[in-house]
């Protein structure tokens, strides 16, 4: 057994222990004398240890005397590499593709073998550490290991998409096939269910998830309804209203008197002639709304009565026979009057579709009793519009000490995209105020703030909307100290008091 010299000093070497690397000092004492350092059993060769070669090392030294005695020897461990190389890639772990994809991989410098599974088996990287993969693959696999030995696995989980299928009857339509991992945009909007309700004009649609790559757009429906047509006509003393089509819900308003779900209202006849206007809201089977107009005319009641039998009726006059003066000759065959020009009869019928577009209806009857039917349709695009309101929900000033502000978007269209100071803001955390309206909220501190939201009008032409507002520190409120308020509140009493007692003592 060896035993260490009493005589030595307390540090005979000391390890340099760096970020990257390990040297060794001696002590100058033992400059001379013959030393052996083993790394890991293996001799020192003076040159600085890689510390990523390795997870522990272990020191061994070993000193001898002139004569090639040991006289001092020790161990000791120190830590190498233990971190687990960085695996990175391109997908996320749960990947859904609908076509084949190129995998890229990158890794620590330092790892010395990586290897690539595909459903368990192994296959070859390209040089620039890529692999194309497709979705009838079920799983990958990527496996890094460093210098010092340390593991990384990395596992990615592939599904194949299925083209979700839309019914193809009807404004309300159903989604089928929908991935539950999966989010379908309609016309911008989240549904929550499988159940659609299709807008008149373009529907376009869009399927997003975090699995996916990149959104992926299905096949725009067209829908374009059959408008209800009304037809008011006075007979009995009562309107009668009739429709084009059954109707599932109707609220009628006469001269600003309004029927709930009735098409037959009494309506009397007066001494005077009324012009009434009939504005009518109506909505089909397929939850359309639509508003219609007509104007119909009830002539005036005769204005002459009869005497009644309790009425005396006045004496006649005496009866004078007077002679009968010769009637003209009428020449038979002389030609007729001309007959008075026809005057078309011409009647106007105006429907809208709610917030979308006008129908003018213009019914013409000739003199040959032939109906001709003009429509002209007008679209409505209302502009969309930015409101910018504080944490009490009154709108903002230019400049404002709000530490909240939600920004309401009005007549939302089809949404590109939303940023603020130009960082992105998801559409999927819109959310709908009481007045239906979507609406986002943002915590502000003093600066500058700029909202740009790009979307598609109804012609599908691309337009961004710009709003600005600024955030500045509150104001600090100067508060009257307490002594100072009592005194300001006393100076009235002080006063009278002082007053009564000049007049009365």
């Amino acid at each position: 057994m060896i035993q260490n010299n009493p005589d030595l000093p307390p540090s005979v070497w000391h390890p340099i222990i760096e970020e990257e690397t390990i040297t060794f000092e001696w002590d100058p004492a033992f400059e001379d004398h013959e030393k052996i350092i083993l790394v890991n059993e293996e001799a020192w060769d003076g040159n600085a240890i890689d510390r990523h070669s390795a997870k522990q090392f272990m020191i061994e030294w070993i000193i001898f005397d002139n004569e090639g005695k040991i006289i001092h020897k020790d161990k000791t461990e120190i830590e190498g590499d233990l971190q687990a190389p960085e695996i990175q890639v391109n997908v996320p772990d749960l990947l859904m593709l609908d076509r084949p994809h190129n995998l890229s991989i990158k890794t620590d410098e330092d790892v010395k073998k990586l290897t690539l599974l595909v459903d368990k088996e192994e296959k070859e990287l390209d040089e620039d550490q890529s692999f194309v993969i497709d979705p009838s693959m079920k799983q990958i696999e990527i496996i890094a290991i460093d210098q010092a030995g340390n593991e990384t696995v990395k596992t990615i989980d592939l599904l194949m998409y299925e083209k979700p299928s839309i019914s193809k009857e009807g404004r309300k339509r159903t989604i089928e096939g929908l991935h539950e991992k999966l989010q379908l945009i309609h016309n911008g909007k989240t549904i929550s269910d499988n159940e659609i309700l299709l807008e008149k004009g373009k529907n376009t649609f869009r399927i997003f998830g975090e699995c996916l790559l990149e959104p992926i757009d299905l096949e725009p429906i067209v829908y374009d309804p059959q408008p209800v047509e009304m037809n008011v006509y006075w007979e009995n003393d009562q309107l009668i209203c009739s429709f084009s089509k059954e109707v599932f819900d109707c609220e009628i308003m006469v001269n600003e008197q309004v029927f709930n779900e009735q098409t037959t209202m009494d309506w009397k006849a007066t001494d005077q002639k009324q012009t009434l206007m009939i504005n009518a809201k109506v909505m089909d089977e397929e939850q359309n709304e639509w508003e219609i107009k007509q104007e119909i005319v009830i002539e005036a009641l005769p204005s002459e009565k009869e005497p009644s039998s309790s009425q005396k009726l006045p004496d006649p006059e005496p009866f004078v026979f007077q002679e009968v003066p010769q009637m003209p000759v009428v020449d038979v065959l002389s030609p007729l009057p001309q007959k008075q020009p026809f005057i078309p009869i011409v009647m106007k019928n105006t429907t809208a579709i709610k917030d979308q577009s006008v129908l003018d209806k213009t019914i013409t009857i000739d003199e040959e009793n032939q109906i001709s039917v003009e429509i002209k349709e007008e679209k409505i695009d209302r502009k969309m519009e930015l409101q910018i309101v504080d944490e009490n929900l009154i709108p903002l000033e230019k400049e404002s000490d709000s530490s909240k502000v939600r920004i309401v978007l009005k007549e939302i269209k089809e949404i590109e995209s939303i940023r603020v100071n130009g960082q992105p803001i998801k559409t999927n955390v819109l959310e709908k105020d009481q007045l239906d309206q979507w609406y986002f909220e943002i915590d502000t501190e003093p600066n500058d703030y700029s909202v740009d939201v790009v979307y598609r009008d109804n012609d599908q032409n691309q337009t961004t909307m710009n709003s600005k507002f600024s955030i500045c520190e509150k104001e600090k409120k100067e508060q009257i100290p307490a002594k100072g308020m009592l005194s300001f509140l006393m100076a009235p009493l002080s006063i009278g008091l002082h007053w009564l007692f000049k007049r009365y003592v």
